[in-house]
C-alpha cells in the first residue's frame, strides 16, 4: 500500500527547494547587479528601476518561473527516490 512521501523526504525536499531558492534568488540577483548597465541599456531600457507596476509583474513572473521549475525538478528527483525504495521493496 502506497502511504505516500515519507515525512523525512518531505521535510528534505521542502529543505533543498527553499535553499536553491535562495540560491537562486541570490544568483539571479547578483547577475543583475554586475550587469545592469547592459540590462537596462538593451534588455529593460530603464524598465525595472522605474519600479512600475508592469515592472514589478514582469520580475514578479520571472521569479514565479524559476520557483516553478525549481519545484517541479526537486519534486521529480523524490518521486524517483521515492519509486526506486517502493521497487526495491517490492511494492510495484
Amino acid at each position: 500500500m502506497n502511504k505516500g512521501q515519507a515525512k523525512r523526504h518531505s521535510i528534505i525536499e521542502a529543505f533543498l527547494n527553499v535553499f536553491t531558492g535562495m540560491l537562486i534568488g541570490f544568483t539571479l540577483s547578483h547577475l543583475a547587479h554586475i550587469y545592469q548597465d547592459v540590462i537596462r541599456m538593451y534588455i529593460w531600457s530603464g524598465f525595472v528601476w522605474n519600479l512600475t507596476v508592469g515592472s514589478n509583474v514582469l520580475v514578479t513572473t520571472v521569479l514565479t518561473i524559476a520557483s516553478l521549475i525549481r519545484s517541479y525538478i526537486w519534486r521529480r528527483i523524490f518521486n524517483k527516490i521515492q519509486l526506486g525504495n517502493y521497487r526495491r521493496k517490492g511494492r510495484n
